[in-house]
């Protein structure tokens, strides 16, 4: 029997769909939870943070964490249940419907960063911060809750929020290459051939923040500074 929240069950069936790559990281599933519902506070529209605890890694819904790792054949066979139904996700009730922009915002910010850069950036709120001793310390489900949400978190919500626009988003390709995230027009990615990909392969040993933005040009490719 699954333990994960309907809201989540939903919203893991949206990243599923969506992002089948990034899905089968159980760090960039959390990661796309959490991103979700702190966008949505910074937005002040409804969230959700019942079950969220503080692992070293970042914020954890436990729920779904405990459907993942321990019932994992079970949990993916209900999300394709959800999607093969054709539900659509706005209709679920008005509490849990999916905000499919900021659905897309969460979700595109989790590919364009490895999970290390990840865990690093969920690690700036203060409502990891707030437990920190607590969790380096090894203390399990340590709870995080709204009232430990600060000013400061909405702030850097919104700016991660606002940092790229859907349309940016819509016409972006993400070519993941070890642990570099190069972004690509989605007009060029038919270009990036076998040889290319090779390329990106060296290009990703030098590089050391994500995002990497490249074109092609003349059949090479250019790294855009």
């Amino acid at each position: 029997m699954l333990n994960t929240h309907r809201r989540r069950l939903y919203l893991s069936a949206w990243f599923l769909k969506n992002n089948p790559q990034d899905f089968f990281a159980s760090l960039k599933l959390q990661k796309f939870l959490f991103f979700y519902e702190i966008f949505n506070y910074s937005l002040d529209n409804d969230f959700r943070l019942d079950y969220l605890k503080g692992y070293k890694n970042g914020p954890v819904y436990s729920d779904v964490y405990g459907d993942y790792t321990y019932r994992i054949e079970e949990f993916q066979d209900r999300l394709e249940e959800i999607i093969a139904k054709g539900k659509n996700f706005l209709s679920i009730s008005s509490f849990e419907s999916i905000n499919e922009d900021v659905a897309k915002k969460a979700a595109f910010l989790v590919s364009i960063l490895s999970k290390t850069e990840l865990s690093e950036l969920s690690h700036e709120f203060d409502i990891w911060k707030r437990k920190k001793e607590r969790i380096d310390s090894g203390e399990k489900q340590v709870k995080l809750d709204s009232k430990d949400l600060t000013n400061e978190d909405k702030y850097l919500a919104k700016e991660l929020y606002d940092l790229y626009s859907l349309k940016d988003i819509e016409s972006s390709f993400v070519i993941s290459v070890n642990d570099t995230k190069f972004i690509i027009d989605k007009k060029q990615r038919d270009l990036v051939t076998d040889e290319l990909e090779e390329v990106l392969e060296e290009i990703s040993k030098n590089e050391e923040d994500n995002p990497v933005y490249i074109s092609i040009e003349d059949g090479v490719i250019v790294v855009d500074n």
